[in-house]
């Protein structure tokens, strides 16, 4: 049976990290991971397999779909004083240990030498798939550079980050030689990735031209529209205690400038100056975010992180969900980001969207108008609000066009048929 490899190249969060020995699990990414947390004798005394993390949920979603093969989760975890594994519905876990590579001025991401020893060690042996969970990353590079693929399948998704080049043409004079160094290597080395799987459309532009060889497929993994079933409106506003009369702009995540959250604010107040109706609810908040002590002093609402059980309630009450960070201040995050699943989850819920994130829409144009509008900047972003809230009814198939390109269960069942044709190439067993 053919073994598939996810490799996430990074430790959890700090929350992961930060608690003391009397401490319950710490939160990493979800609710559930305490449930998956090995408790140990000294920092950072609990381990935790995160659950919610992008590899985690393909190799469970592979699962759900097939059982032609075995599949393990890898990933560095920079606090753990040896390899942590564990079994967890079906998914074999493991947890490197790593360290932080720096170097004067420039950082070269995680390193875990057991990692790359482990990974040698199960090439060697053979009939395995390699799938990367990350490009234009330094621990995937050193895997990459370090490691001989030529008789093993390698694929590789794109999860936001940049390529080297995109920052040389923009930013020529601010660490060149590094940069330069970097694309180098990428070019070298990326020739081991038998698969691009990619979800941003800059990014999917220049994989497909730089590796013209190579299969390049535009794909994010989507959304399980299960979990996010259809609610109807005012269901949910009754249920959060919400006036049928109130204009409910959602904002979800952490409230930080690279967000665009200053942007939300400032819309916010210019609409509710006009219209007391107007209502701002922002959730998975946190007081150590950046923006936390302004909004702090707003009348808005700040509801800290929710289950996706609770966080439905809140899209399908919603009037338009806005994501707009600006492209000017944080064209790396706008360009290489993907639609994001804070879009996805909304249109789920037929909540149109004011995202800059939309011209990544896996979709026709005339689809992508009746999702929301592309965020283009304060200038217009009020009157957008306003066309978006004052034409609902042209809105109202946001669930069904975004379920056409972004269910997990479709999107999945490609990545499966990709692993069968590499097994095919291979001629794994």
């Amino acid at each position: 049976m053919t073994k598939i490899i996810h490799i996430l190249p990074h430790s959890p969060p700090p929350a992961a990290y930060q608690c003391g020995p009397e401490d319950l699990p710490p939160l990493s990414s979800n609710p559930s991971d305490k449930d998956y947390a090995i408790k140990i004798d000294k920092p950072p005394y609990w381990i935790c397999f995160a659950q919610n993390d992008f590899h985690a949920k393909l190799a469970y979603a592979t699962l759900e779909n097939t059982n032609e093969f075995e599949i393990e989760c890898w990933r560095p975890y920079r606090m753990a004083p040896q390899v942590f594994s564990k079994n967890i519905k079906g998914v074999f876990h493991r947890l490197f240990p790593s360290y932080d590579a720096r170097y004067g001025r420039y950082k070269f991401g995680e390193r875990s030498k057991l990692l790359v020893d482990a990974l040698r060690k199960e090439i060697s042996e053979g009939n395995i798939i390699v799938h990367l969970h990350g490009l234009h990353d330094h621990t995937t590079n050193r895997i990459l550079r370090k490691i001989d693929f030529s008789n093993t399948p390698v694929i590789a998704t794109q999860r936001g980050g940049a390529h080297p080049s995109y920052y040389l043409s923009r930013r020529p004079w601010s660490l060149a030689p590094y940069l330069l160094a970097e694309w180098l290597g990428e070019r070298l080395t990326f020739d081991s990735i038998d698969n691009f799987i990619i979800q941003s459309k800059v990014e999917y532009e220049y994989i497909k031209k730089a590796y013209t060889h190579k299969q390049v497929s535009h794909l994010q993994d989507g959304l399980n529209f299960s979990e996010h079933k259809e609610i109807k409106k005012q269901i949910a506003r009754n249920k959060l205690g919400i006036s049928s009369n109130s204009k409910i702009l959602l904002y979800v995540g952490k409230i930080i400038r690279e967000r665009g959250a200053h942007n939300v604010l400032w819309a916010y107040q210019k609409l509710k100056s006009k219209n007391t109706n107007y209502e701002l609810y922002c959730v998975g908040v946190n007081e150590s975010d950046e923006l936390y002590p302004i909004f702090s002093k707003i009348d808005c609402h700040l509801i800290p992180r929710q289950t996706v059980e609770e966080l439905v309630y809140y899209y399908s009450a919603a009037d338009v969900s806005i994501y707009p960070p600006d492209r000017n201040e944080f064209d790396y995050c706008v360009d290489f980001a993907g639609i994001s699943n804070f879009n996805i989850e909304s249109l789920a819920h037929n909540t149109p969207v004011l995202t800059s994130l939309l011209f990544h829409f896996l979709g026709t144009d005339e689809e992508k108008k009746l999702l929301g509008l592309e965020y283009q900047g304060r200038d217009n972003m009020v009157s957008q609000i306003l066309e978006i809230v004052n034409n609902e009814k042209e809105y109202s198939n946001c669930r069904e066009i975004s379920r056409k390109y972004y269910d997990r269960h479709k999107n999945t069942l490609n990545i499966i048929n990709n692993y069968r044709h590499l097994e095919n190439k291979y001629d794994l067993k």
